[in-house]
């Protein structure tokens, strides 16, 4: 899928505030709520196939800007090895593809306004 079409889908989505986070005010939305969860993991690898690389605080991750917003999702990006994610799994960082992070453990998608 291309930039538009996946910006035509977030811009689509219901987004949630995260009301936990309130100094650091952005949305989300969950991968459960998706009607087509295909979708979701499209969306998913999409932002981080063409997101810029930015640190947060000490972890890198990826960006994507569309639609007057900054989407992400929560994995970290190693930023010398291509294509691959760090998930913490019990105090541990596991690598796995995007592939695998987007089909299998990654459960929702963030925005924040510009």
């Amino acid at each position: 899928m291309n930039d538009i079409e996946i910006n035509k889908i977030l811009s689509n989505v219901k987004f949630k505030f995260a009301k936990t986070m309130p100094k650091f005010p952005h949305e989300y939305t969950l991968k459960e709520t998706w009607h087509d969860e295909e979708l979701f993991v499209k969306c998913v690898k999409h932002i981080y196939e063409n997101g810029k690389t930015e640190l947060f605080f000490k972890t890198f991750n990826k960006y994507y800007y569309a639609n007057g917003y900054k989407y992400w999702c929560y994995a970290m990006i190693n930023p010398h090895k291509e294509n691959l994610v760090h998930w913490t799994e019990k105090k541990s960082f596991i690598t796995h593809s995007v592939k695998h992070y987007a089909e299998n453990l990654c459960i929702l998608i963030n925005r924040a306004k510009l």
